[in-house]
């Protein structure tokens, strides 16, 4: 016999999980709704339901002030009710991603900035455990679709329903997503990294986002940078190998860098030579040495 737990609510906005919108109260609120033991709706004595929330990140980042503060407000909402996230669905939906520009004004790799910033900050902030993607295969009918909704586009041969034959591309969302799905591997936990280049959240958004993962058998490190910026960052490894701390092998790394011409290349570098391109996704990974 499987064993099957259900995840609900599959709210479609961060807000309706964490906030009460007087507009629907019906919808609102959904993690007090459920976890709240006061609530009628309460679920968290019924074993067939597993203790996480399930919801969407459209609609949840019309600023960067905004998207923080939706997270901020979600992992509030959850560590009151002790319950995990999951964001289980997302694409570049809306007009958000522009960000004051033209769509003429946008390179591929802005796309992907934009995705692996909204990863970031569900990670990292409302600590989320499990990030989908909508949709692995795609369609781009419409000229500025086609970064926006696939990670594959699938070009067919005609508009018939049937047809099956065409050309697959993929695209720099697909890389950049690697960036995360290709290293964090089930049963990594995300590790606590200080970011001291830039001393805001905010900040952190508009420059250098860095988010940190340790192997289940403690011999991997995994670091994933995202460098929003049009310039070039060193990254200094503070109280690198000091006293009981990581130290890497060899005192290498392996970086793995996507931006508008390169796609996860990999590349052995001193962990003292750690330099984060402007306008790129770069992980970085290094083993452990065991004492």
């Amino acid at each position: 016999m499987f064993g099957t737990l259900l995840v609900h609510p599959e709210a479609g906005d961060l807000e309706f999980l964490h906030s009460r919108d007087g507009s629907n109260p019906p919808t609102s609120d959904q993690v007090k709704a459920f976890w709240d033991p006061s609530s009628s709706s309460y679920v968290g004595d019924d074993t067939s339901v597993d203790r996480l929330v399930a919801g969407h990140s459209y609609w949840s980042n019309s600023s960067i002030a905004t998207g923080i503060e939706n997270r901020v407000k979600l992992r509030s909402r959850l560590d009151s009710y002790d319950v995990d996230f999951w964001q289980t669905e997302y694409s570049i939906l809306g007009g958000d991603y522009l960000e004051g520009r033209s769509e003429a004004q946008l390179k591929d790799i802005d796309y992907a900035l934009w995705l692996t910033r909204i990863m970031h900050w569900d990670i990292s902030i409302a600590n989320a455990t499990g990030w989908s993607f909508w949709t692995s295969l795609s369609y781009p009918k419409w000229a500025d679709h086609k970064f926006r909704f696939g990670l594959l586009n699938w070009y067919p041969d005609s508009e018939n329903r049937d047809n099956s034959s065409g050309t697959i591309e993929e695209t720099k969302n697909l890389w950049a997503f690697g960036n995360f799905s290709r290293f964090v591997r089930p049963g990594y936990q995300r590790i606590e990294v200080e970011n001291n280049l830039f001393s805001t959240v905010e900040l952190q958004a508009e420059n250098l986002m860095v988010t940190g993962y340790m192997s289940p058998d403690h011999r991997e490190v995994v670091l994933v940078f995202v460098n929003y910026s049009s310039k070039d960052v060193d990254v200094p490894i503070t109280n690198y190998a000091a006293e009981g701390g990581v130290r890497f092998t060899d005192d290498i790394v392996t970086t793995y860098t996507t931006d508008q011409t390169r796609n996860l290349l990999p590349k052995s570098v001193s962990i003292e030579d750690l330099n984060i391109k402007a306008k790129s996704i770069i992980t970085v990974v290094g083993t452990i040495n065991q004492p």
